[in-house]
């Protein structure tokens, strides 16, 4: 059973800083202040503000010091930099946003050069044609359960915490929502199978092809919207690029990408020995 407490508990702290938000605007509106903060950003800011009460100035903690107590597991969280105790939004939250929102202004895209420059602005962009990698989907096969069998809906969640335990076992809670923290902790390493186990072989680089399907449904795509003389494009170049691998290559020592067949699978990266962020 979920904690409906807690569900409650949050519902009606959320509804309080939304309150907040709104009379925060009307004063500024009074005042003829036009810098007004999104949801968002007020909910940070009341967030620091309130973390702040009743520090000392010097930085100490009052109280008596807390002893550390000895855990039996590692525990990291996926899918955003910070969800404190009230779930607000992270610093990476508002990078997806405006990534989107810059996305969302272009009406066409066509080549995947245009969603890089748009990354380039605020992240880091690593050209994975270029290095070698890990084939994870055969080195967790084995260990890992499909994830139609876990305990929370895989395709509709947000956020996943990993924790590892001691007898090298994994489990994972997942969440539909950045700021809720309410689901419970399954197991996802198979029967008599240790996270320690897996052992990924190492793929060349620029050694993998897309799904001939795919392929195939994106070109009459660009058949239907650019004509069957869509190869002559220029700047279409790069699928054009990939159709002609397709057909030289066709066979051995290139791996195909993972087909929808495959949903039963993980998508993420596999697991590191020190659990960091996906």
């Amino acid at each position: 059973m979920k904690r409906w407490t807690m569900r409650l508990f949050y519902h009606f702290l959320d509804l309080a800083v939304i309150n907040s938000w709104v009379m925060f605007k009307k004063i500024n509106n009074i005042k003829g202040n036009d810098q007004l903060h999104n949801l968002g950003t007020f909910r940070l800011e009341l967030a620091e503000t309130l973390c702040k009460l009743g520090v000392p100035a010097n930085g100490a903690k009052r109280g008596r010091p807390r002893a550390s107590s000895s855990n039996s597991f590692e525990r990291r969280q996926i899918g955003s930099d910070v969800i404190g105790q009230f779930g607000w939004i992270s610093s990476r939250d508002r990078v997806f946003a405006k990534i989107e929102k810059t996305i969302r202004k272009k009406e066409v895209v066509t080549s995947p050069a245009e969603y890089v420059s748009v990354l380039e602005e605020n992240a880091t962009v690593t050209d994975l044609s270029k290095i070698a990698l890990y084939d994870w989907k055969k080195g967790y096969e084995n260990i890992i359960k499909p994830t139609t069998s876990w305990n929370f809906p895989f395709m509709k969640t947000k956020h996943f915490f990993l924790t590892r335990t001691k007898t090298e076992n994994i489990l994972v809670q997942g969440e539909i929502h950045y700021k809720s923290e309410i689901n419970t902790k399954g197991l996802i390493t198979k029967n008599k199978k240790k996270i320690g186990m897996l052992r990924p072989e190492a793929i060349p680089a620029n050694n993998i092809l897309p799904n001939k399907e795919k392929v195939r449904d994106v070109t009459k795509l660009l058949e239907k919207h650019y004509g069957v003389e869509w190869r002559n494009l220029n700047f279409l170049h790069y699928y054009r690029d990939i159709e002609n691998r397709l057909q030289v290559s066709d066979a051995e020592g290139f791996i195909s990408e993972i087909t929808d067949d495959d949903a039963n699978c993980l998508w993420e990266h596999g697991f590191e020995e020190n659990n960091s962020h996906v």
